[in-house]
């Protein structure tokens, strides 16, 4: 971690807390969410038997609490990274509405995370929302033909650069 980079430690189920500290910070570029895949996993569902459904998990709450603190404050991007069950999930087709009734352009895959740079092979879902008109069109192309491609380095900064200069069209590619 960067010394000058602000941490500000709080609880996302506290929306307005969270929304003032986000607030004080200015102008943000990009939102990476990233919450516990736990109660979207298929491991987890089968040994979880304290929750009736994956939506009652408090843990999958923390998506949509990030969204509500966030998406006033109008960044320019969400990244929102998960495993792959998440995308057929109720929090996905929620927090996909609400970023759409936002003015974002939301586009989702599923990647190898190996390809990403991560040291290991597990399966993950990406999405990415960027506010309009900053971009017009996201594609997340999927893999042509099981191949994978890897990702190339440092496209959110570049993306959002170029659309501050004049709008892009394509935020990420594979």
């Amino acid at each position: 971690i960067h010394p000058e980079t602000p941490i500000h430690d709080c609880d996302l189920s506290e929306v307005t807390a969270t929304a003032a500290i986000l607030k004080k910070l200015g102008h943000i570029d990009l939102i990476t969410i990233t919450p516990p895949c736990a109660p979207f996993s298929s491991a987890s569902r089968k040994w979880n038997r304290k929750y009736p459904t994956t939506e009652d998990d408090p843990r999958a709450q923390l998506t949509l609490h990030a969204l509500r603190a966030t998406i006033p404050l109008r960044p320019g991007a969400f990244l929102i990274e998960n495993t792959p069950r998440f995308a057929s999930s109720k929090i996905w087709k929620t927090a996909k509405k609400w970023l759409q009734d936002a003015e974002y352009n939301v586009e989702h895959t599923t990647v190898n995370a190996a390809n990403t740079g991560v040291p290991q092979k597990r399966r993950r879902f990406i999405a990415t929302a960027v506010r309009r008109p900053l971009a017009r069109v996201v594609r997340l192309r999927p893999q042509a033909h099981g191949v994978e491609r890897r990702l190339p380095r440092r496209v959110g900064r570049r993306a959002l650069r170029e659309g501050a200069q004049g709008g892009v069209r394509v935020v990420w590619s594979m």
